[in-house]
Protein backbone atom coordinates (compact mmCIF):
# COMPACT_ATOMS: atom_id res chain seq x y z
CA UNK A 1 0.00 0.00 0.00
CA UNK A 2 2.71 2.69 1.08
CA UNK A 3 4.28 1.81 -3.00
CA UNK A 4 0.89 2.60 -4.34
CA UNK A 5 0.21 5.63 -2.45
CA UNK A 6 3.99 6.36 -3.36
CA UNK A 7 3.41 5.69 -7.16
CA UNK A 8 0.31 7.87 -7.14
CA UNK A 9 1.93 10.72 -5.06
CA UNK A 10 4.89 11.10 -6.93
CA UNK A 11 2.53 11.42 -10.29
CA UNK A 12 0.50 14.02 -8.40
CA UNK A 13 3.03 16.48 -7.40
CA UNK A 14 4.37 16.39 -10.62
CA UNK A 15 1.01 17.54 -12.17
CA UNK A 16 1.20 20.03 -10.18
CA UNK A 17 3.73 21.28 -11.65
CA UNK A 18 2.92 20.54 -15.16
CA UNK A 19 0.36 22.99 -14.71
CA UNK A 20 -2.99 20.67 -14.33
CA UNK A 21 -5.23 22.21 -12.36
CA UNK A 22 -6.48 21.00 -8.75
CA UNK A 23 -9.60 22.32 -7.32
CA UNK A 24 -10.58 20.01 -3.77
CA UNK A 25 -11.00 16.56 -4.00
CA UNK A 26 -11.09 16.84 -7.76
CA UNK A 27 -8.57 17.29 -10.87
CA UNK A 28 -10.79 17.97 -13.92
CA UNK A 29 -10.09 17.73 -17.41
CA UNK A 30 -11.43 19.19 -20.80
CA UNK A 31 -14.08 15.98 -22.53
CA UNK A 32 -16.02 15.89 -25.29
CA UNK A 33 -17.37 19.15 -25.13
CA UNK A 34 -20.23 17.80 -22.51
CA UNK A 35 -22.10 21.16 -21.48
CA UNK A 36 -22.74 21.48 -17.98
CA UNK A 37 -20.72 18.18 -16.63
CA UNK A 38 -16.41 18.05 -15.36
CA UNK A 39 -14.75 14.74 -15.67
CA UNK A 40 -12.24 14.13 -13.20
CA UNK A 41 -10.10 12.41 -11.28
CA UNK A 42 -11.86 12.03 -7.36
CA UNK A 43 -9.57 12.30 -4.38
CA UNK A 44 -10.57 12.63 -0.48
CA UNK A 45 -13.14 11.01 1.34
CA UNK A 46 -15.96 13.44 0.52
CA UNK A 47 -15.80 12.82 -3.38
CA UNK A 48 -15.23 9.20 -2.35
CA UNK A 49 -18.03 9.18 0.05
CA UNK A 50 -20.47 10.47 -3.17
CA UNK A 51 -19.34 7.97 -5.49
CA UNK A 52 -20.26 4.99 -2.65
CA UNK A 53 -23.62 6.44 -2.12
CA UNK A 54 -23.84 6.73 -5.91
CA UNK A 55 -23.67 2.76 -6.44
CA UNK A 56 -25.59 2.32 -3.35
CA UNK A 57 -28.60 4.25 -4.94
CA UNK A 58 -27.63 2.32 -8.65
CA UNK A 59 -26.65 -1.21 -7.35
CA UNK A 60 -28.96 -1.21 -4.45
CA UNK A 61 -31.78 0.70 -4.21
CA UNK A 62 -32.66 0.66 -8.16
CA UNK A 63 -31.74 -2.62 -9.61
CA UNK A 64 -31.41 -4.49 -6.30
CA UNK A 65 -28.15 -6.29 -7.01
CA UNK A 66 -27.44 -6.75 -3.24
CA UNK A 67 -30.14 -6.86 -0.41
CA UNK A 68 -30.80 -3.46 0.99
CA UNK A 69 -30.62 -4.36 5.03
CA UNK A 70 -27.12 -5.34 4.40
CA UNK A 71 -26.14 -2.05 3.37
CA UNK A 72 -28.69 0.41 5.55
CA UNK A 73 -26.37 3.33 5.80
CA UNK A 74 -26.35 4.10 2.25
CA UNK A 75 -23.19 3.15 1.25
CA UNK A 76 -21.58 0.59 -0.94
CA UNK A 77 -17.51 -0.09 -0.87
CA UNK A 78 -15.72 -2.99 -1.34
CA UNK A 79 -11.76 -3.72 -0.05
CA UNK A 80 -10.44 -2.66 -3.46
CA UNK A 81 -11.35 1.71 -3.17
CA UNK A 82 -8.11 2.50 -1.80
CA UNK A 83 -6.03 0.47 -3.85
CA UNK A 84 -6.37 3.15 -7.09
CA UNK A 85 -8.25 5.83 -8.61
CA UNK A 86 -11.95 6.87 -9.80
CA UNK A 87 -12.83 8.92 -12.70
CA UNK A 88 -16.12 11.28 -11.62
CA UNK A 89 -17.96 13.22 -13.45
CA UNK A 90 -19.64 15.93 -11.52
CA UNK A 91 -22.54 18.45 -11.99
CA UNK A 92 -22.06 21.34 -10.33
CA UNK A 93 -21.48 18.97 -6.40
CA UNK A 94 -22.86 16.38 -7.60
CA UNK A 95 -21.30 12.86 -8.80
CA UNK A 96 -23.52 11.62 -11.52
CA UNK A 97 -21.28 8.71 -12.87
CA UNK A 98 -17.91 7.19 -11.69
CA UNK A 99 -15.88 4.43 -13.13
CA UNK A 100 -12.91 2.47 -10.76
CA UNK A 101 -9.55 1.36 -11.81
CA UNK A 102 -8.13 -0.53 -9.00
CA UNK A 103 -4.13 -0.98 -8.90
CA UNK A 104 -2.23 -3.86 -8.22
CA UNK A 105 -1.60 -4.56 -4.53
CA UNK A 106 -1.29 -7.09 -2.34
CA UNK A 107 -4.69 -8.34 -2.73
CA UNK A 108 -4.12 -9.07 -6.24
CA UNK A 109 -6.99 -7.79 -8.29
CA UNK A 110 -10.85 -7.64 -7.92
CA UNK A 111 -10.78 -10.38 -10.87
CA UNK A 112 -9.25 -12.72 -9.09
CA UNK A 113 -11.26 -13.11 -6.16
CA UNK A 114 -14.26 -14.18 -8.70
CA UNK A 115 -11.95 -16.31 -10.72
CA UNK A 116 -8.60 -17.64 -8.83
CA UNK A 117 -6.65 -19.27 -11.11
CA UNK A 118 -7.06 -16.10 -13.19
CA UNK A 119 -3.51 -15.01 -14.22
CA UNK A 120 -2.97 -11.51 -14.43
CA UNK A 121 -0.77 -9.66 -17.65
CA UNK A 122 3.00 -9.63 -16.18
CA UNK A 123 4.56 -7.64 -14.50
CA UNK A 124 1.00 -6.63 -12.77
CA UNK A 125 2.53 -3.69 -11.80
CA UNK A 126 1.62 -2.43 -15.53
CA UNK A 127 -1.79 -3.45 -15.36
CA UNK A 128 -4.94 -2.00 -13.75
CA UNK A 129 -8.43 -3.66 -13.41
CA UNK A 130 -11.57 -1.40 -14.60
CA UNK A 131 -14.87 -1.54 -12.62
CA UNK A 132 -17.60 -0.17 -10.76
CA UNK A 133 -19.21 2.00 -13.55
CA UNK A 134 -21.86 3.58 -12.13
CA UNK A 135 -24.40 6.78 -13.81
CA UNK A 136 -27.59 8.31 -12.01
CA UNK A 137 -30.89 7.47 -13.04
CA UNK A 138 -31.11 11.13 -13.96
CA UNK A 139 -28.61 10.39 -16.82
CA UNK A 140 -30.40 7.19 -18.24
CA UNK A 141 -33.54 8.80 -19.06
CA UNK A 142 -34.51 6.07 -21.93
CA UNK A 143 -35.92 3.36 -20.99
CA UNK A 144 -33.69 1.37 -23.13
CA UNK A 145 -30.67 2.72 -21.59
CA UNK A 146 -30.11 -0.12 -18.93
CA UNK A 147 -27.77 -0.04 -16.08
CA UNK A 148 -25.33 1.43 -18.30
CA UNK A 149 -26.90 3.44 -20.73
CA UNK A 150 -25.39 1.38 -23.46
CA UNK A 151 -28.50 -0.44 -25.02
CA UNK A 152 -29.64 2.22 -27.02
CA UNK A 153 -26.34 2.20 -28.78
CA UNK A 154 -26.62 -1.64 -29.44
CA UNK A 155 -28.40 -3.84 -32.29
CA UNK A 156 -31.03 -5.99 -30.93
CA UNK A 157 -28.33 -8.97 -32.06
CA UNK A 158 -26.04 -7.63 -29.60
CA UNK A 159 -28.43 -7.07 -26.61
CA UNK A 160 -29.94 -3.64 -27.32
CA UNK A 161 -32.55 -1.94 -29.37
CA UNK A 162 -31.00 -0.66 -32.80
CA UNK A 163 -32.99 -2.93 -35.43
CA UNK A 164 -30.16 -5.35 -36.97
CA UNK A 165 -30.66 -3.92 -40.39
CA UNK A 166 -31.86 -1.17 -42.70
CA UNK A 167 -31.50 2.64 -41.93
CA UNK A 168 -31.11 4.24 -38.49
CA UNK A 169 -33.70 7.43 -37.58
CA UNK A 170 -32.38 10.96 -38.02
CA UNK A 171 -32.41 11.14 -34.29
CA UNK A 172 -30.25 7.86 -33.51
CA UNK A 173 -28.33 8.89 -36.08
CA UNK A 174 -27.55 11.83 -34.42
CA UNK A 175 -26.27 10.70 -31.43
CA UNK A 176 -22.85 10.90 -31.26
CA UNK A 177 -22.54 7.79 -28.41
CA UNK A 178 -22.43 7.17 -24.23
CA UNK A 179 -20.55 10.74 -23.77
CA UNK A 180 -20.84 9.66 -19.99
CA UNK A 181 -18.96 6.57 -20.68
CA UNK A 182 -16.28 7.64 -23.13
CA UNK A 183 -15.56 10.51 -20.66
CA UNK A 184 -14.83 8.66 -17.42
CA UNK A 185 -12.52 6.14 -19.74
CA UNK A 186 -10.83 8.74 -20.86
CA UNK A 187 -9.67 9.98 -17.61
CA UNK A 188 -8.52 6.90 -16.97
CA UNK A 189 -6.75 6.13 -19.53
CA UNK A 190 -4.55 9.14 -19.38
CA UNK A 191 -3.87 8.46 -15.96
CA UNK A 192 -3.12 4.74 -16.95
CA UNK A 193 -0.20 6.52 -19.09
CA UNK A 194 1.10 8.79 -17.09
CA UNK A 195 1.29 5.63 -14.36
CA UNK A 196 3.61 3.53 -16.76
CA UNK A 197 0.16 1.21 -17.22
CA UNK A 198 0.31 -0.80 -20.18
CA UNK A 199 -2.82 -3.13 -19.90
CA UNK A 200 -6.96 -3.46 -18.50
CA UNK A 201 -8.61 -5.91 -16.72
CA UNK A 202 -12.31 -5.84 -16.80
CA UNK A 203 -15.34 -8.15 -15.85
CA UNK A 204 -18.04 -6.87 -18.11
CA UNK A 205 -21.88 -7.29 -18.63
CA UNK A 206 -22.44 -8.17 -22.08
CA UNK A 207 -24.15 -4.83 -23.27
CA UNK A 208 -21.11 -2.66 -22.07
CA UNK A 209 -18.51 -5.24 -23.32
CA UNK A 210 -20.44 -4.63 -26.64
CA UNK A 211 -20.74 -1.04 -26.81
CA UNK A 212 -17.00 -0.48 -26.34
CA UNK A 213 -15.64 -2.52 -28.67
CA UNK A 214 -18.30 -0.71 -30.92
CA UNK A 215 -16.90 2.51 -30.21
CA UNK A 216 -13.00 1.76 -30.45
CA UNK A 217 -12.16 0.43 -26.80
CA UNK A 218 -10.74 -3.55 -28.31
CA UNK A 219 -11.61 -5.56 -25.08
CA UNK A 220 -10.67 -9.09 -25.72
CA UNK A 221 -12.49 -11.99 -23.67
CA UNK A 222 -10.13 -13.95 -21.90
CA UNK A 223 -12.22 -16.63 -20.22
CA UNK A 224 -15.79 -18.00 -20.64
CA UNK A 225 -18.34 -15.25 -18.85
CA UNK A 226 -19.75 -16.30 -16.03
CA UNK A 227 -22.47 -18.39 -15.53
CA UNK A 228 -23.14 -18.97 -18.76
CA UNK A 229 -22.78 -17.46 -22.23
CA UNK A 230 -24.91 -14.24 -21.08
CA UNK A 231 -22.74 -13.82 -18.16
CA UNK A 232 -20.46 -11.04 -17.64
CA UNK A 233 -16.97 -11.54 -19.99
CA UNK A 234 -13.56 -11.22 -17.81
CA UNK A 235 -11.27 -9.29 -20.88
CA UNK A 236 -8.37 -8.01 -21.52
CA UNK A 237 -7.10 -4.46 -23.19
CA UNK A 238 -3.47 -3.18 -24.21
CA UNK A 239 -3.64 0.50 -24.06
CA UNK A 240 -1.57 0.20 -27.48
CA UNK A 241 -4.41 -1.43 -29.21
CA UNK A 242 -6.88 1.14 -27.94
CA UNK A 243 -4.77 3.66 -29.51
CA UNK A 244 -4.28 2.13 -32.89
CA UNK A 245 -8.22 0.93 -33.22
CA UNK A 246 -9.04 4.91 -31.96
CA UNK A 247 -6.39 6.47 -34.48
CA UNK A 248 -7.45 4.07 -37.19
CA UNK A 249 -11.30 3.89 -36.59
CA UNK A 250 -12.38 7.05 -35.04
CA UNK A 251 -10.14 9.54 -35.20
CA UNK A 252 -12.20 12.05 -33.48
CA UNK A 253 -12.70 10.09 -30.81
CA UNK A 254 -8.56 9.72 -30.74
CA UNK A 255 -7.85 13.28 -30.72
CA UNK A 256 -10.34 13.43 -27.94
CA UNK A 257 -8.57 10.90 -25.60
CA UNK A 258 -5.12 12.17 -26.32
CA UNK A 259 -6.45 15.80 -25.74
CA UNK A 260 -4.62 17.38 -22.85
CA UNK A 261 -1.91 14.51 -22.60
CA UNK A 262 1.46 15.28 -22.05
CA UNK A 263 3.45 14.48 -25.02
CA UNK A 264 6.19 12.51 -23.28
CA UNK A 265 2.75 10.27 -22.45
CA UNK A 266 1.17 10.64 -26.17
CA UNK A 267 1.45 7.62 -28.71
Amino acid sequence: MDDLSGRLGARHRRLSILGVRFLPGLIFVPILNVRNLRFGLAEGPTFLRAIHRLRHDVYVREFRFFDPVLYPDGILADEFDGMGMHAVAAQGEDVVAALRLALHSERGFPLQGVIPEFKAPKPPEQTGEVSHLVIAKAFRRRREDGLYGAESYLKIAQGGILPNAGPLSDHMKKRWGPLLTLGLFKVLYQHSRRLGLESWLMLAERSLYQVLNRYGLPFRQVADPLGGPEGPRPCLLLLNDLEKSLRLFDPRLFAEFTDGLEREYRP
